[in-house]
C-alpha cells in the first residue's frame, strides 16, 4: 500500500502541475489576447482620427501642394506593414538620415516652409496637419504589433528629439517606401 499510495500522490502532484502550467499559460494568452485588442482599438480610433483630420486638411484651399503631397504619401504608408516596420528605428535614431538624399533633403525642406507659411496663415488648418500626422503616425505603429513592440522596446531608455527631427524621420522613412501608382497595397496592409 505504501508504494502504490506514493506512486497514486505523484501522479496527483503532477496533474496538479500540470493544471497550474497550463492555467498560467491561459492567463498569459488572455492578457496577450486582451493588449492586442487593446492595441488594435486604439489603432481604430487614430486611424479613425487620421481619416478625418485629412478630409479637413484635404477640403482646405490654404493647404499647399507641398503639405497635401506629403500628407497623401503619409496616408498610403500608413498602411504599409513596411514603412511601420522601419518607423520605429528612425524615431530613435540620433538624426534624421534626409541629408545624404538631395531630393528628400530638398522635399523635406519645402514640406517645413510650406507648414511655416500655413501657420501663419491658418494656425487652425496646420494644427489639423499636425493631428493628421499624429493620428496617422500612431495608427501605423499600432495596427502592426511588430513595430508597437519594436518601438516600445527602443523607447525603454531613448531620448526621441524633438518634434522636427521625428517629423523629417518620417518623411524619409515614407519616401523610401512610398508606392508608385501600378504598385497594390496588399489584402493585409491595412486593419479591416
Amino acid at each position: 500500500m505504501g508504494v502504490d499510495f506514493l506512486i497514486q500522490a505523484g501522479i496527483f502532484a503532477s496533474i496538479i502541475l500540470l493544471a497550474m502550467l497550463i492555467n498560467v499559460a491561459i492567463r498569459s494568452h488572455r492578457k496577450s489576447i486582451e493588449s492586442d485588442t487593446r492595441r488594435v482599438r486604439l489603432a481604430t480610433h487614430a486611424l479613425d482620427r487620421h481619416v478625418e483630420a485629412m478630409r479637413a486638411v484635404l477640403s482646405d484651399p490654404e493647404v499647399s501642394p507641398e503639405i497635401r503631397s506629403f500628407m497623401l504619401d503619409l496616408s498610403v504608408a500608413v498602411g504599409t506593414r513596411e514603412t511601420a516596420a522601419a518607423i520605429p528605428d528612425l524615431i530613435v535614431a540620433d538624426k534624421p538620415d534626409i541629408a545624404g538624399d538631395d531630393v528628400r533633403a530638398e522635399g523635406f525642406a519645402e514640406f517645413a516652409a510650406a507648414m511655416k507659411r500655413l501657420e501663419m496663415r491658418s494656425p487652425r488648418t496646420a494644427e489639423e496637419v499636425e493631428v493628421a500626422m499624429r493620428s496617422g503616425l500612431a495608427a501605423m505603429i499600432l495596427q502592426w504589433p511588430e513595430a508597437y513592440y519594436r518601438l516600445n522596446l527602443l523607447l525603454s531608455g531613448w531620448n526621441i528629439g524633438s518634434t522636427s527631427d521625428v517629423a523629417a524621420r518620417a518623411r524619409r522613412i515614407i519616401s523610401e517606401t512610398k508606392r508608385t501608382p501600378d504598385q497594390s497595397i496588399p489584402p493585409d496592409a491595412a486593419i479591416a
